[in-house]
């Protein structure tokens, strides 16, 4: 994946990897529409190091909400993706709520939607790329 095919929409989370016990550095919020582009990001961030956790691992019979809660929780940092499909998506806005309250959202947009596209409160103007964004909010510093 390359990094410009999305823009981080200013805002928030601290060191690379895992530093307790399962904890993932950055959960990924998307659209099921849009699993291949989360499945890109993911291997992305992936690469530079970051520990992700996003919902491609859960497994029939689990309590899917319970789980996914615990992790955004437990997350360092959260990405959500906005696309046409997932500014649809009641999950994908209560995640980015969720993530928002814990000061941990980094929204990015695909370059088809405008900030007038994306729900309130996440149409932040301030872009900045998602490494340097994920970087900030991992190292603790308002961004």
């Amino acid at each position: 994946m390359r990094a410009r095919n999305y823009q981080a929409i200013g805002e928030e989370s601290s060191t690379l990897g895992r530093d307790r016990a399962g904890m993932a550095d950055i959960f990924i919020s998307y659209s099921k529409e849009d699993r291949d582009q989360a499945r890109l990001l993911a291997a992305f961030l992936e690469a530079e190091g970051y520990s992700v956790w996003w919902d491609a691992s859960l497994l029939s019979g689990e309590d899917f909400r319970k789980l996914i809660m615990t992790e955004l929780g437990r997350a360092r940092a959260a990405i959500v993706i906005w696309t046409e499909k997932s500014i649809q998506s009641d999950w994908v806005q209560s995640e980015a709520g969720r993530a928002h309250a814990d000061r941990k959202l980094i929204p990015i947009k695909s370059k088809a939607l405008s900030y007038r596209d994306i729900p309130p409160p996440f149409e932040c103007p301030g872009l900045r790329k998602p490494v340097p964004a994920i970087e900030c909010r991992l190292k603790g510093r308002a961004c």
